[in-house]
């Protein structure tokens, strides 16, 4: 009796999903590169605005991005509950505390220092939304973010 194998054609699928995931993101971040106001055809300034304001612009969403995930992966990981993330832990929530704590208490604060805060208050978050969590009784995979959104909306 002759089997055929299962799995080749469909890590080629997912070979190939994934190729085309990666075209297409890289596609996004040139037409990224692209779109704005100042048209950088028009003269010789468009091709330095390109560099000075789009470049970076964009580098800064795609490590934004890559944070996000990589945290929400992290979150994940230690709840052993795939339907938490950073924002679904509250931790989104006290960072944004921090940033509002800091404009009203600390004005004359520089930008690093207040992401210092945010970074801080959102650790401090996290840390509250772990603690809640090694003493509250989980019975179903949904209260997990529940209390993470009860957390952040406290």
């Amino acid at each position: 009796m002759l089997t055929t194998p299962i799995e080749p054609p469909r890590q080629k699928r997912r070979w190939r999903a994934l190729a085309t995931a990666i075209l297409v993101v890289c596609g996004l971040l040139v037409a990224s590169l692209a779109i704005g106001v100042y048209d950088i055809t028009a003269d010789d300034f468009g091709a330095e605005l390109v560099w000075i304001t789009r470049v970076p612009r964009t580098l800064a969403l795609v490590l934004a991005g890559a944070a996000i995930a990589t945290s929400g992966l992290v979150m994940q990981m230690l709840t052993q509950n795939r339907f938490v993330d950073a924002t679904t832990s509250g931790t989104t929530e006290w960072a944004a505390l921090g940033l509002l704590l800091s404009a009203l208490l600390l004005p004359d604060l520089g930008l690093v220092g207040k992401m210092v805060v945010a970074s801080c208050f959102a650790f401090a978050g996290a840390m509250l939304f772990m603690l809640i969590l090694s003493r509250v009784v989980i019975r179903s995979t949904l209260v997990v973010p529940l209390i993470g959104i009860m957390l952040g909306r406290w």
